[in-house]
């Protein structure tokens, strides 16, 4: 098994980190405003975990918007550099999905926007997450939907259940993000079930702005859901 910090995340990432800055906040920005209606409930003094946090334009919002105690990690160095600078404050540290540099127990709320998909393993993503989170802790996720990783398959035939690095080109087709393909059943594991309540499900269509849309189908390029812990 490789190293939830792989080729696909870390170098991709800090080869464009500039770029990617600025054009998440342009092309984000539908995909961002759903996610935060997810967090409906009480926010302020609460302890929030942003796993795969980016250059931090979403902590700075649950910081100075929600009022909570945000900390971040990051695989990827220039990301994390871009985060602290912009929250003027040592907040985001470098560390992987799959071993989070944090106690047992610390949040009450963990985060993870775009992300999940570029973890080789969802299950070690959901046993750190277990760990950190409180009980009664909410799990936030939004992640690429399956369905548009298959159409991205290069294969044929395409395999929906075979684990491979798929190609993803984003933001007006100038930026090819290499990712893990997953399937629902990664996502909504036995293990998801036996720790969380889920409250809150909803998938949607990409902008054709933000990503490409193959053949010019119709199909779900992204899904969020909220749960709570046990």
């Amino acid at each position: 098994m490789i190293s939830n910090k792989s080729i696909y995340t870390v170098d991709q990432y800090n080869s464009w980190a500039d770029e990617h800055d600025w054009k998440t906040l342009k092309y984000d920005k539908e995909s961002r405003a759903l996610f935060y209606t997810f967090l409906n409930f009480e926010t302020k003094g609460k302890k929030l975990l942003d796993v795969a946090c980016g250059s931090g334009h979403d902590l700075l919002h649950y910081r100075d918007t929600f009022g909570f105690k945000v900390s971040g990690i990051d695989a990827s160095d220039k990301e994390v550099a871009f985060a602290n600078k912009r929250l003027g404050e040592a907040s985001v540290k470098i560390g992987l999905s799959d071993a989070i540099p944090f106690e047992d127990k610390t949040f009450d709320v963990v985060v993870s926007k775009y992300a999940p998909q570029a973890f080789e393993s969802i299950e070690h993503f959901y046993n750190e997450v277990i760990r950190v989170l409180k009980p009664g802790g909410y799990f936030i996720v939004l992640a690429t939907h399956p369905v548009r990783h298959f159409l991205e398959k290069p294969e044929r035939p395409r395999d929906y259940f075979k684990k491979e690095v798929v190609v993803s080109w984003i933001y007006e087709h100038t930026l090819p993000l290499k990712e893990w393909s997953h399937t629902f059943n990664d996502y909504f594991s036995n293990m998801l079930f036996d720790n969380f309540i889920i409250e809150q499900f909803h998938e949607k269509a990409d902008t054709k702005e933000c990503t490409e849309c193959i053949d010019g189908e119709n199909y779900p390029g992204y899904f969020l859901f909220r749960a709570k812990k046990k």
